[in-house]
This record gives structure tokens, sequence and C-alpha cells, in this order.
């Protein structure tokens, strides 16, 4: 199996930063998760033993910390482009402003 990250160390990203502004960092750790299990034939109660499968890009910037710094998730606060990360940091405010409506 071959897995390739959209960034790779020393990538330049748009990152959302505490929700309210976009800055570009660069890449200073990929993490891949991937999970592929048939799970465990028969009824359970147990989630964990149902099939499961997933895919996770993150990524952690030099400016704010490897190792201890922010974890940044593919498409939800790490982008390729200003517009991408501005276009989800606009979904992201006006999600908040619609919950405080309700």
């Amino acid at each position: 199996m071959e897995l390739n990250s959209k960034f790779s160390c020393g990538s330049i990203a748009y990152c959302i930063l505490e929700g309210n502004r976009v800055e570009v960092l660069m890449v200073g750790r990929v993490t891949i998760e991937t999970v592929d299990s048939p799970g465990i034939p028969g009824n359970t109660l147990f989630d964990n033993y149902k099939p499961q499968k997933s895919y996770t890009e993150t990524y952690q910037c030099v400016e704010t910390g490897i190792g201890s710094g922010n974890v940044y998730t593919l498409g939800k606060n790490i982008f390729e482009t200003a517009e991408e990360a501005i276009a989800a940091l606009h979904e992201f405010k006006q999600s908040v402003l619609q919950k405080k409506e309700a």
C-alpha cells in the first residue's frame, strides 16, 4: 500500500488559527492514520468490533510547535490554497452564528 499525503515536511500551507484567522505556515510533521478492518462477524455491543474504514491526514507546523503544538486536520483547518482556507473559515463562522441564533 502506498500512502501519499497532501503536504510534506517543508511544504507551505494555509491554516486556520483559533477559529478566527488564516495564516501561512510551514509543515514540520505529517501523520497519516488509516483504518481498514473487516470487523468480527456476528452481533456485538461494541463499535470497535464492527467493520471500520477511515483515512485521516494530520499535520503540525513549525511556527505552532512540533510534538506539543497545534494539530491541523486536512480539509478542516489546513488547506493548499488561501481561497480554500478563507472559504472554510467563513463557513465555520457562519455555523457559529447560526448556533448562537438558535
